[in-house]
């Protein structure tokens, strides 16, 4: 057997085993966040908005960069003795009444009952109201923070090394987009543990290279380069996750093989794509890994002296012109190397 042949079914034999897991029985993929914290409410009235008014709140977070999920009306905050900043704006939210109450008499009973009637058409109305961000005198929005660990220093000092901002607001999908140059996360938290939070960051990620890699990002949900980029992303996170040492534990892996069951069509169409994404998650994750490491490098030579010599010349001002230390280390270590010679 020829070793491109032995290369193949070994290949071949791996995505198999990975096509197992993924399609293994009862598993599926869960939210490293909880989409139920961010439902858009209203504290005042303690109504959590639903149908198309969800879709306007959470577009208009989207938008504005809304952290807190909570909506009130103007007379609402008048009544609570809260206050609307000044050039806050407000949205408007729909209300459709499907029925009405009458009084009708009761043929049977002969006495008059109140009944209700469906309308058709339904009545339209709307109603305004503003983002808690906006309003003064609101109590804070009472979500637990996560527990600041290792993970989360990784995951907050990894964001910064980011080249595209990433914006946490109150709204409940994770996504890039390459139009606006932007990463998008639910608020920090809602996530379920730092681990979660982690992967979630460095999967949009391992998304935001692709322009700069030259990957393919004009792709719609569900078709085939679609899926290919998403393997990336998933890929390139579980490398990265490897690389910053941070451990992964049997329930985290499926998690990451259960996201990835929605992508296994392409697998089973080729299982080289496997390795072509692998290839490509790679050359992702070394590229903002080595931006993670640049930022904690510059960080470090904030907190060291520019010059040994400048130190030791004011630790102890009168050592000689013969015993100060080169700025240079090669020529230091030099000197050492013939000394040792001798």
């Amino acid at each position: 057997m020829k070793a491109l042949d032995i290369l193949m079914n070994d290949r071949k034999k791996i995505v198999e085993e990975i096509i197992n897991r993924i399609e293994k029985k009862g598993l599926e993929w869960n939210k490293g966040w909880t989409p139920e914290m961010l439902l858009p409410k209203n504290p005042a009235s303690n109504v959590t908005y639903k149908g198309r008014n969800v879709l306007k709140t959470f577009h208009a977070s989207l938008v504005n960069e809304y952290k807190d999920p909570r909506w009130v009306t103007f007379k609402q905050a008048q009544d609570e003795g809260w206050k609307i900043k000044p050039k806050a704006k407000s949205i408007i939210l729909e209300k459709w009444i499907f029925e009405k109450e009458e009084k009708q008499k009761n043929k049977e009973t002969g006495k008059e009952e109140k009944v209700k009637i469906k309308l058709d058409p339904p009545i339209p109305n709307y109603f305004r109201v503003f983002n808690a961000s906006d309003v003064e005198g609101i109590p804070p929005l009472n979500l637990k923070p996560l527990e600041k660990n290792e993970t989360l220093k990784i995951a907050e000092e990894f964001i910064k090394s980011s080249k595209v901002p990433i914006v946490e607001t109150a709204q409940p999908e994770a996504f890039y987009t390459s139009t606006r140059e932007k990463i998008v996360i639910p608020l920090k938290e809602t996530f379920k543990n730092q681990e979660h939070y982690l992967a979630t960051v460095l999967h949009e990620m391992v998304h935001s290279t692709g322009k700069e890699l030259g990957r393919d990002m004009g792709n719609h949900f569900g078709s085939e380069k679609y899926a290919k980029e998403e393997l990336i992303a998933e890929l390139g996170a579980m490398m990265l996750q490897g690389k910053l040492g941070i451990k992964l534990d049997d329930s985290h892996i499926d998690n990451h093989g259960a996201y990835l069951k929605s992508w296994v069509s392409v697998l089973k169409n080729d299982f080289n794509e496997l390795f072509k994404a692998s290839i490509e998650a790679e050359k992702a994750s070394e590229l903002l890994y080595n931006r993670y490491l640049e930022l904690n490098k510059s960080k470090e030579k904030e907190h060291i002296p520019t010059s040994w010599e400048e130190k030791l010349q004011n630790m102890s001002p009168t050592l000689s012109n013969e015993n100060k230390i080169s700025n240079s280390w090669e020529e230091h270590i030099s000197k050492h190397s013939l000394s040792l010679e001798k």
